[in-house]
């Protein structure tokens, strides 16, 4: 009778305790099919507890592949957490360092360029705007070439985001181990934490990688190719799995030090989009509570409400799933540069000198050195989309003589002016 009545007691207290995550998947499953998203792996470290959940699947096709803990996404911005995660461990330059001992780097725009240190580039505190417009329209040129014309964000607006500078201070430690930073990353990080499934894709495609998927006008889905790397590898281009990620979270977790600001985690999140990926990390609780969630898809209304919900499970205060909906809505773009009416499309060569960009205008087609962009009319302006895949969007109006690219979703921080020199 104590046997059966222990043997109860375990089954119950079974039951107590998984009841809690049955009712978050039952509750994540019902919001990706709200959302229509494709699916989506999530990791939860809770004190010593870890925990992994998939649910979905990789695509909408017929044989469409369940999603599990091996499938493997674009980490997109989360790439610049091994940046900062090696950047901590070195011993050949150290995170006070001014950036003048290890580079040589030409920053004429910069009132103090000598007191810029290895951490600033980690807290994108350097004041360098982000302008990832240089390197999305021409993705051949070398990083370092476009820093001293980046224009600098107003004094006291808090932090600027900077992709180019997390580029190339990886490739400088790298070069400072005598390797690239791919490898660097193999040795230094994968294998000794037994990372099997991640890496950049030449070296990840041959596993289950998860297609992107554009959510197009917030009202339909649209699959692209998959993003294999661009001249900001490193802060932008790796991918991993669930399981590999959270591998590394626990041991990037485990690190004290400055770096753990890298993002300036605003409410403990941090976000990564990469052409129809998503990837966001919330640590809270002193580091105790983390939630990792993968997704190949840019539904902002599915991956907010999955954090939600997972956040919630962790602080034990699961709800209805009602809670977690919202309603979806058809959002506007931020214009950075407005005019009373607009010109028509004007064909012809369009250059800008301060950065010197030479641009073709034929037809419907912007054509960068590196890149073909489709121009389809959208109210008084343009809106220009990379050939065949939509993976880069922004706006494009022409006034007499001239050309304004300028952001909607994209990184087009500021506008970029170009004149019209020959038709």
């Amino acid at each position: 009778m104590k046997i059966l009545k222990l043997f109860l007691l375990i089954i119950t207290c079974n039951i107590i305790i998984s009841s809690p995550k049955t009712e978050l998947i039952s509750t994540l499953e019902t919001l990706r099919e709200k959302t229509g998203a494709p699916g989506a792996a999530i990791g939860i470290i809770n004190g010593k507890r870890t925990e992994i959940i998939c649910i979905g699947n990789t695509d909408f096709s017929k044989n469409a592949k369940p999603v599990d803990a091996n499938t493997v996404y674009p980490l997109a911005s989360l790439s610049k957490l091994y940046v900062a995660y090696m950047a901590k461990k070195q011993t050949k330059l150290h995170l006070t360092d001014p950036l003048n001992k290890h580079f040589k780097l030409e920053l004429p725009q910069h009132p103090q360029p000598h007191a810029l240190t290895i951490a600033d580039i980690l807290s994108h505190s350097t004041r360098l705007a982000r302008f990832d417009a240089l390197w999305e329209l021409d993705n051949k040129r070398n990083p370092e070439d476009f820093l001293s014309s980046v224009p600098l964000t107003e004094p006291g607006v808090g932090k600027s985001y900077n992709n180019i500078l997390y580029s190339i201070l990886a490739r400088r430690i790298a070069q400072l181990n005598g390797t690239n930073w791919s490898n660097y990353c193999r040795t230094s990080i994968f294998e000794p934490l037994g990372m099997t499934h991640s890496g950049y894709f030449e070296s990840v495609k041959e596993k289950t990688v998860a297609p992107p998927h554009a959510w197009i006008r917030r009202k339909e889905y649209q699959t692209l190719p998959h993003f294999k790397g661009c001249t900001i590898d490193p802060a932008i281009s790796m991918y991993s799995s669930i399981t590999d990620f959270i591998k590394f979270t626990k041991s990037w977790l485990e690190q004290k030090g400055p770096h753990q600001t890298i993002l300036d985690l605003k409410r403990n999140i941090s976000y990564g989009y990469n052409d129809g990926n998503t990837s966001v990390i919330r640590s809270w609780d002193n580091n105790q509570k983390t939630v990792v969630i993968l997704t190949n898809c840019s539904n902002d209304d599915f991956i907010d409400t999955l954090l939600e919900a997972c956040s919630d499970y962790c602080d034990n205060e699961l709800r209805r799933t009602a809670r977690y909906s919202k309603t979806i809505c058809n959002g506007t773009y931020q214009k950075f540069y407005k005019v009373d009416e607009s010109i028509p499309c004007q064909e012809g060569l369009y250059t800008n000198q301060k950065f010197q960009f030479h641009f073709e205008v034929k037809g419907n087609k912007l054509i960068t050195p590196t890149n073909s962009f489709d121009l389809k009319k959208h109210r008084n302006y343009y809106e220009a989309y990379l050939s065949g895949t939509r993976c880069y969007y922004f706006n494009v109006l022409f006034q007499t003589n001239k050309m304004v690219l300028f952001g909607c979703k994209s990184s087009f921080d500021k506008h970029l002016e170009f004149e019209l020199k020959s038709t």
